[in-house]
């Protein structure tokens, strides 16, 4: 936001209520840091005419995985993500993923929305997680996305 790229800062959350809450903490930041960027709530249909978007979504879960705790993220975050890529389906900007597990979830999105620049952020702990898993373990976490 200090940076000044955007002139506007469009916030959508699970509610319209919470949405505006994060856009008015982003104001308070604004305003102490002369930062240009106006924050506004909006829902997610009104971020269509963005040039990007980040895609931090969290559902509620508790993780009750043990051997493999990537899965309790994924199998709470699918659902949440596959929404959010059907509204924003054909989306013509830059969308960066940041739900994790970011791997799974990145090609979930991209697949579910064609949207054709879908970018993850912070893969390299997951993959790294990845690659310590069984071939058998590693195939069963990633057809997670060939469901959807």
């Amino acid at each position: 936001m200090a940076s000044g790229l955007a002139r506007q800062l469009l916030v959508a959350s699970r509610t319209r209520e919470q949405a505006a809450a994060l856009a008015a903490d982003l104001q308070d930041m604004r305003q102490a840091t002369h930062a240009p960027t106006r924050p506004q709530a909006c829902d997610v249909a009104g971020l269509g005419g963005c040039e990007a978007v980040v895609i931090a979504a969290r559902a509620s879960f508790t993780n009750t995985h043990r051997a493999d705790v990537r899965m309790g993220g994924a199998t709470a975050n699918t659902s949440l993500v596959t929404g959010l890529a059907t509204l924003l389906r054909g989306f013509e900007g830059t969308v960066l993923v940041v739900t994790n597990p970011v791997d799974l979830m990145t090609r979930l999105f991209a697949q579910a929305s064609g949207c054709h620049r879908v970018f993850g952020i912070g893969s390299n702990l997951d993959s790294s997680a990845i690659a310590t898993f069984s071939p058998t373990t590693s195939a069963q976490t990633l057809s997670v996305c060939e469901v959807m």
